[in-house]
């Protein structure tokens, strides 16, 4: 008769060997190909939403500030200008004011506010953001922001002294994002 398979028992002694130790790649590759995953979703994200912007030149568009002055965008300017289009309903864009904020008060920086309302109401917004002092253009129909492209807010551009968009950007921008603009529009 056949004797039966044995199998080993809990009980048993196993012959195990130590687990060999993972090298630093080993270690790191999950992580750093993950990260990587996140970087690429990113971009393309950020080219996806920045496929309708004008590039070159920018548009030249001569507009009213809430206060009645009149104010040359784009390639009307003939000067450096830093543009952040905004809407009064966009969260990102309230996370964002307090680095636009800091960039202090100048003809250079100019927020556009899109889709937003009337000249008062955008107005009562600047006031209670601490927005004064800057100089704010009420684009209500959206015909200023649909000239450059813009469909998602908050959108920064930087342009040269001669109208040509220096930078993009879209979403979230840092005060030290925001400063390197201005001092690359200047250049």
């Amino acid at each position: 008769m056949p004797e039966p398979e044995q199998t080993p028992s809990n009980d048993a002694p196993r012959e195990d060997k130590p687990p060999a130790r993972a090298t630093r790649w080993q270690r790191w590759r999950r992580p750093a190909l993950e990260a990587l995953g996140l970087v690429i979703v990113l971009v393309a994200v950020r080219a996806f939403q920045s496929r309708s912007l004008v590039s070159g030149v920018a548009p030249s568009i001569v507009a009213r500030s809430l206060d009645g002055a009149q104010v040359r965008l784009g390639a009307a300017a003939q000067r450096p200008q830093v543009l952040w289009f905004f809407a009064t309903w966009c969260t990102v864009c309230r996370a964002s004011e307090h680095n636009v904020r800091a960039l202090g008060s100048g003809s250079d920086v100019v927020l556009i506010a899109s889709d937003s309302g009337s000249d008062a109401a955008i107005a009562r917004f600047v006031r209670e953001q601490g927005l004064s002092g800057l100089v704010v253009v009420n684009d209500a129909d959206g015909s200023v922001a649909r000239r450059f492209g813009v469909r998602s807010f908050p959108t920064t551009f930087a342009l040269g002294r001669d109208g040509a968009i220096r930078s993009t950007d879209i979403g979230y921008t840092t005060e030290l994002g925001l400063r390197w603009r201005r001092f690359w529009s200047r250049q």
